[in-house]
């Protein structure tokens, strides 16, 4: 879809319509900037527009883009990797980024609910990986509620012919599901309930609103790694980048 001869591009996604896509643009040289950016896959041009940009080692990671293409959450990572928080921003020029969960711990992988009014994502600020849950409006989070019981890496949404939501959350291999809905403007849960069982070769799962899964599987032929290279575009000023022995 885009690529730039002095830019790297990190972490694309698509909005499930496929007519917005958002990334983040890193540069090195002459210093160290983390851009925002949405464009339109299907325009010839693909205009980039600029939501949020960062100077240093920061990572802004989209993590979705709400039904109605109108908003994009994603994480403001710190260079060490220890703190994430979560911001929401307008795809029109000149929005102005809202943070909306704090970065004293990892918040990442948020995902809207397939009609907008429900935002889910990941924490580690109890001391463990696990789910939490809110409602989201043009003022921002409700009342935040775990969701988990347990560990939840990655999650996602569902939602059933009959209207009913699903949340998806998964850690070690394992899927467990709820059903969520708002009830006077609170979040309400269902039970608990075992899900899938994904196979211990698999490290990346996701889920689309139809509850299916799409899964990467490491192969049965890999061989042990016998060599690892290690490729920075982060140089000093002056210094020589070429590899030695």
């Amino acid at each position: 879809l885009q690529s730039f001869p002095d830019r790297d591009i990190h972490a694309p996604i698509l909005s499930r319509d496929g007519r917005l896509a958002a990334a983040q643009i890193t540069t090195t040289q002459p210093s160290r900037r983390s851009e925002l950016v949405v464009l339109d896959p299907r325009s010839p041009g693909r205009e980039l527009t600029v939501l949020d940009v960062r100077e240093g080692g920061r990572w802004l990671t989209p993590y979705d883009i709400t039904p109605g293409n109108d908003r994009v959450v994603y994480g403001d990572r710190d260079e060490g990797g220890t703190t994430e928080a979560l911001y929401v921003v307008g795809v029109e020029e000149d929005a102005r980024p809202k943070r909306i969960a704090g970065g004293r711990a990892l918040q990442q992988n948020a995902r809207w609910s397939p009609d907008g009014a429900l935002l889910a994502w990941t924490s580690n600020e109890s001391g463990r990986s696990e789910a939490l849950v809110a409602t989201y409006d043009d003022t921002g989070l409700g009342r935040v509620v775990p969701a988990s019981d347990g560990l939840a890496h990655t999650l996602g949404w569902s939602v059933s012919p009959e209207g009913t939501t699903t949340l998806h959350c998964f850690a070690n291999n394992l899927e467990t599901v709820r059903e969520v809905s708002v009830e006077d403007g609170r979040v309400v849960l269902g039970p608990i309930r075992s899900g899938r069982s994904l196979g211990a070769d698999t490290f990346f799962t996701a889920v689309d609103e139809d509850g299916g899964l799409a899964l990467i599987r490491r192969g049965a032929n890999e061989a042990p790694a016998t060599r690892l290279e290690l490729i920075s575009g982060f140089f000093a000023p002056g210094t020589d980048p070429t590899p030695t022995d």
